[in-house]
């Protein structure tokens, strides 16, 4: 999973805002989740393995 080597921080996004570098993006509407959207957990487990498999390409490249 790449990174960014930056990093930006809501300070920074707030500037930027105020400089007129970002446009105000219209807000999303609200809506009532269903039963398996509050349940569905693909991202936490995508997350999970995406971790997992970084460790171990750090863990077994440190032992090389």
């Amino acid at each position: 999973m790449p990174y960014n080597d930056t990093e930006t921080t809501g300070a920074d996004i707030s500037a930027m805002k105020d400089e007129g570098e970002i446009e105000e993006e219209e807000e999303e509407e609200s809506r009532e989740l269903s039963y398996e959207e509050i349940w569905d957990d693909s991202v936490l487990i995508d997350a999970w393995n995406a971790a997992t498999e970084e460790y171990e390409v750090c863990t077994f490249s440190q032992n090389f």
